[in-house]
């Protein structure tokens, strides 16, 4: 058998660095959306993890690393993995909104959040066609959010919990209210109390929404600083919601 050395020698090295690139590919991947970012999200936008507990502290850690590129790619117009601002016309500012999710282990999510509902003597079945999709926390509103999305990827329904904490305890949680949501690329329509709302799937907000919400401009250049990108924005009853991803 003859071994032609000059002929092995380049494919070896195109071997090498095709490996090497999709090696990265995947660590970039994976890196990207690490502990680091919650880490991150902690330190510079809002401190979760010092008011939730361990148990929901524990299931963000464990679906953030769970994301793969079938949650985020596919579908960029449904977020798994989300950070809210909500600006208020007088200047408050909610910065204690966070999301996480998944597009492709259902059953799995399910299982974990019943976990934490269970804890708390709360259980409930999904209807039919929809699959558990998303957890949402906003602290500053006392309030846990369950997202269910449909086998067709184009609707939403939202259970709404009251959540009553003592520290990073929780002390009482229950049922508040449910919101549905019809899903598109470009916009995802919201029925809230009576209202339709629009939630916009942009990169750039509009420049009449930042000079009516001056802090917009602010917010938006700090996150992208952390390498977050706006995703979505919606405005109604006084007030501006920027999300992140």
């Amino acid at each position: 058998m003859n071994f032609n050395i000059k002929l092995f020698l380049p494919i070896l090295i195109v071997f090498i660095i095709l490996y090497n690139y999709f090696n990265y590919q995947v660590e970039y991947f994976h890196n990207y959306f690490q502990v680091n970012d919650f880490d991150n999200y902690n330190n510079h936008v809002y401190p979760l993890t010092k008011k939730i507990t361990k148990q929901e502290n524990d299931f963000i850690k464990k679906w953030i690393g769970m994301l793969e590129e079938g949650d985020i790619s596919k579908f960029d117009h449904i977020s798994t993995y989300m950070i809210g601002y909500t600006i208020f016309k007088n200047g408050h500012i909610n910065k204690s909104r966070f999301g996480i999710g998944t597009l492709t282990k259902h059953q799995e999510f399910k299982n974990d959040c019943l976990k934490i509902l269970r804890k708390y003597n709360i259980e409930f079945k999904e209807p039919p066609g929809y699959l558990w999709y998303g957890l949402a926390w906003d602290i500053e509103d006392k309030i846990l959010k369950v997202y269910l999305l449909n086998k067709h990827k184009t609707k939403i329904i939202s259970h709404i919990y009251s959540v009553t904490r003592h520290e990073n305890e929780i002390s009482e949680i229950y049922f508040s209210s449910k919101k549905h949501y019809n899903v598109n690329k470009n916009k995802t329509l919201m029925f809230k109390d009576q209202q339709t709302i629009s939630q916009v799937n942009v990169d750039v907000l509009p420049k009449y929404l930042k000079n009516r919400y001056p802090k917009s401009k602010e917010i938006i250049s700090f996150m992208n600083q952390g390498k977050w990108d706006l995703n979505t924005y919606s405005e109604y009853n006084g007030k501006l919601n920027l999300y992140f991803d």
